[in-house]
């Protein structure tokens, strides 16, 4: 079965009807919604085998749908809770953000002029619907064994099939073209926008209804007859203005040699009178650049040695260890951090990627890599001692929140043991809801509020 097959598989009824409700759409019509929705599934694919036809982008693609546990999404019993449709749409709408940036705003348009949805809607189901497409790739990947590559290879076979599918938007194959001109529309809006790319404000494009096709052909006619003429004069200027300086040049130069004899007379000299260089002064010269150049090298090499560089996402610690990791990433900022040594105070540090199962202390599969990474950098820093917080949104008791974060706090600790990171090492707190990073009125800010933190106390 095809990847848009499968994926439009998860698209239920039952899964509608929580999304509209969940998501806030109900005045909405449900034609619309499902439209906007099916209309996603090929605009995220094409989209993101557009991204990984570069190896940057297939490696970004390839951390992306590996980092979570969407796994759980395809295998959870019962039907999709509308709270639960709220959280996957704004996790998708972040995902969507980081792969496409100001893109992401053009694809959210095409969605929307293609299902007759407006653009909230539009952005709403195309952020449910990253998630379900993560789950389906992530188990190609697993059941396949697939690399980055592997991945890129898949989607690019089935690349074509998403820009003929029907419900694919009209415009799809010239808004993901490697030709800036094709999507400038879209392009030019996104720009106009904020860069948080799948934000609800309206899109500031023309609503004309003139096929695309079209619209493109005037664009580039118009474009071409509005830039050609004043780009030609202005090369013809700069032409005439660097002739003119370099003339001006030269002749200051012939005409006030000393100005620059410091420097230059020596390389002038012996231009102007090869058969006669000075006969004294040249050894001299010559020897100098040349015993400079290898005594001066040794001393500076070890200025620029980073002990903690990253390279090709590998990073060597300290007893020889290397660590995958992500060069912006939580880890890698811990570990530059215990090898900074300096004596400064506690930091904190916030886990992204330690997840549990919905309302227990069990850490999703996902988290288990996460984990890892942290008790190999601890152990490479054995001096260290570190303390694990939990911290949970605002819903549900305050005494239910300080004990269900302090266990999950444990749950981290207990893990980190059983990697041989000494306990004594580990302080645990339950902060529950007591210090949010961001309003608990939101999907999007609970789920940030419920966290893992590891502050080092001591390096």
């Amino acid at each position: 079965m095809s990847l848009l097959d499968t994926t439009r598989g998860f698209l239920t009824p039952e899964l509608i009807s929580a999304a509209t409700k969940g998501l806030g759409l109900s005045d909405e019509s449900p034609t619309s919604v499902r439209a906007a929705a099916e209309s996603s599934v090929p605009t995220l694919l094409a989209g993101m085998a557009q991204v990984a036809s570069s190896e940057g982008g297939a490696a970004q693609l390839f951390r992306m749908i590996t980092e979570r546990d969407y796994e759980g999404l395809l295998g959870r019993a019962g039907p999709l809770r509308a709270e639960q449709a709220e959280e996957l749409s704004h996790h998708g709408q972040s995902m969507i953000a980081r792969l496409f940036g100001e893109r992401a705003s053009g694809m959210i348009e095409l969605i929307s002029r293609s299902s007759g949805a407006e653009q909230r809607c539009s952005t709403a189901m195309l952020g449910l619907v990253a998630p379900i497409v993560a789950c389906v790739l992530g188990r190609e990947v697993r059941s396949r064994g697939l690399t980055a590559r592997g991945l890129a290879d898949l989607l690019s076979h089935q690349k074509q099939a998403f820009k003929d599918d029907p419900r694919a938007p009209a415009g799809l194959p010239g808004f993901l073209a490697p030709s800036i001109a094709a999507s400038a529309p879209f392009v030019a809006a996104a720009r106009e926008r904020p860069r948080d790319a799948v934000s609800s404000a309206p899109p500031r494009m023309a609503t004309s209804s003139t096929p695309l096709s079209s619209r493109e052909g005037l664009l580039r006619n118009t474009q071409t007859r509005e830039w050609l003429l004043p780009t030609l004069l202005a090369a013809a200027v700069l032409g005439g203005l660097w002739a003119f300086v370099r003339e001006r040049r030269l002749d200051r130069a012939a005409a006030e040699p000393t100005h620059e004899a410091p420097i230059a007379a020596a390389p002038r000299e012996d231009l102007a009178q090869p058969a006669a260089p000075p006969p004294q002064a040249e050894p001299p010269r010559a020897e100098a650049p040349t015993a400079a150049a290898p005594s001066d090298a040794p001393p500076s090499a070890p200025e620029i040695v980073e002990q903690l560089k990253i390279t090709a996402g590998e990073m060597t610690l300290p007893g020889g260890k290397v660590l995958s990791v992500d060069e912006h990433g939580s880890e890698a900022e811990i570990a530059r951090y215990l090898d900074a040594g300096a004596a400064d105070g506690p930091k904190r540090f916030s886990m992204e990627g330690i997840n549990f199962q919905f309302g227990t202390t069990e850490l999703t599969d996902a988290s288990r890599p996460k984990l890892d990474a942290l008790a190999t950098i601890l152990d490479a820093y054995p001096s260290a001692r570190v303390r694990i917080e939990g911290h949970t949104d605002s819903m549900g008791g305050a005494e239910g929140n300080q004990s269900l974060s302090l266990a999950r706090a444990e749950a981290v600790r207990d893990e980190l043991a059983a990697r041989q990171i000494a306990p004594d090492r580990i302080e645990v707190a339950g902060m529950g809801a007591d210090q949010p990073v961001a309003p608990n009125d939101t999907a999007g800010g609970r789920a940030q509020n419920r966290r893992i933190d590891v502050t080092v106390l001591s390096r």
